[in-house]
């Protein structure tokens, strides 16, 4: 039995360093140490051996057993940071390597004539004026001599708070107003006015 021991130590411990996968060495863990593997067969005829030899073999096929289960422990940490690495190599990103181009959007044609109309009319001595989206009724309506039964006072009119008195911005002529009331007459050669809408 002696024998026995030392030929499964000597035969799993070659086989199990040769290994190259981890299922080849969970299958040598079952072949060797499992409920129906060879060192487990062995121990089974522990039996049939003389009292002042039982110790003496228990004691080497503890020792047998160990030493299997290290060897199949350090193996499997070898197969891991092999696999590790393997996947490391396939999954490596060389930086070096150029990125994709992005592909950048380019301004909508509608803006572009926009942008053409304006450098016109600025180059004519005209200037680009901008204004709030709601503005104060005198300067929407009443400075520019809007009559208060005006068609365009009803349909644009917001009902005011208690403490203002304002109204959507009209489609063209509520900077107008403002400008006026702040620059000396003749200053400039116009105005042109873009509604925010209109951007």
């Amino acid at each position: 039995m002696k024998a026995q021991l030392e030929a499964i130590r000597k035969g799993a411990l070659e086989a199990i360093s040769a290994t190259q996968a981890a299922a080849d060495l969970e299958a040598l863990r079952v072949k060797y140490l499992g409920k129906k593997g060879e060192l487990t067969a062995v121990l089974k005829q522990m039996g049939k051996l003389a009292a002042e030899e039982r110790p003496v073999i228990g004691q080497l096929a503890n020792e047998v057993r160990a030493a299997l289960e290290t060897a199949i422990e350090s193996q499997s940490r070898i197969l891991e940071q092999a696999a590790l690495e393997a996947k490391l190599t396939q999954e490596a990103v060389d930086v070096t390597i150029p990125g994709k181009p992005i592909e950048v959007g380019h301004k909508h044609p509608m803006y572009t004539a926009l942008d053409e109309f304006k450098e016109i009319f600025i180059n004519m001595g005209f200037e680009i004026m901008d204004g709030p989206e709601i503005e104060q009724e005198s300067y929407n309506f009443t400075k520019l001599n809007t009559p208060a039964d005006h068609p365009g006072t009803g349909c644009l009119h917001r009902p005011p708070a208690p403490h203002e008195s304002g109204s959507a911005a009209d489609q063209g002529h509520f900077c107008r107003s403002g400008v006026s009331g702040s620059r000396r007459p003749g200053s400039g050669a116009g105005k042109l006015q873009l509604h925010p809408a209109e951007y």
